[in-house]
């Protein structure tokens, strides 16, 4: 039986079980709807404890927030009632969203980095295009990311380097100081004397704490070569808990 046919089956007979149960015996005291949206939200968060301690703090924040604003929606302040209802919900949706916020990093160059010869390289990134979560110094450390919420991200690097037609070059996707699987892109010698730019994208975990991401460039050109301060950088992406 394959994975997605077992999830299927087991996911519909518990919901059953639970319509049953919440209709039933329990005569309609819990509404089954807030169950199942629990359940999503549950099972959208990885699961385990991490996915339930996620599904408690953020159902019992959107709870929070509902709650407040029909309260402020029963008071209508002098202004029509359809009007005063909308204003309140269009305000608990836009905090829902403010609260909904997920770690995003894009970092990059202001100016052209020197890389060695043969040697790998952490690309420097002192201009912080957007960083939600604070896991990025452009001063200490700053080829470092170190993201601030524990989880899967999408980690993007770029590596351009100036003209030169006689280098290999790579970008490399690095955490704790060491390469990911999946996370090496390169090209080979180049025809002509043109400027290049690889990106290699990785899928990593990361505990939230200790844990940082790099973009590593080598090439050996045989000498020194300049990056391109627009190509070069990291994107990263929370994707999943």
């Amino acid at each position: 039986m394959s994975l997605n046919t077992a999830l299927a089956i087991s996911l519909g007979v518990l919901g059953a079980v639970a319509t049953w149960l919440f209709l039933g015996p329990l005569g309609g005291m819990l509404a089954i709807w807030a169950a199942f949206i629990a359940w999503g939200c549950y099972y959208h968060s990885g699961g385990k404890e991490t996915g339930l301690q996620s599904t408690i703090v953020c159902t019992a924040a959107g709870a929070i927030v509902a709650g407040i604003t029909l309260t402020v929606a029963g008071m209508s302040l002098g202004l029509p009632g359809v009007m005063w209802t909308a204003i309140c919900v269009g305000l608990g949706v836009a905090a829902m969203v403010l609260l909904a916020n997920v770690p995003l990093f894009v970092g990059l160059q202001s100016a052209a980095q020197s890389i060695p010869n043969a040697t790998l390289t952490a690309i420097a990134m002192n201009t912080t295009t957007t960083d939600t979560y604070s896991g990025h110094s452009n001063v200490t450390n700053n080829s470092r990311y170190t993201p601030t919420a524990a989880g899967w991200y999408l980690v993007i690097a770029s590596v351009g380097l100036a003209a030169n037609s006689t280098a290999n070059r790579f970008a490399i996707v690095y955490k704790n100081g060491a390469g990911v699987n999946l996370g090496t892109t390169g090209s080979f010698t180049p025809t002509n004397a043109n400027s290049s730019g690889n990106q290699a994208a990785a899928v990593v975990q990361c505990n939230g704490t200790t844990d940082y991401l790099e973009v590593i460039a080598f090439q050996n050109s045989g000498g020194a070569l300049n990056t391109v301060p627009t190509q070069s950088g990291m994107q990263v992406f929370w994707i999943h808990a």
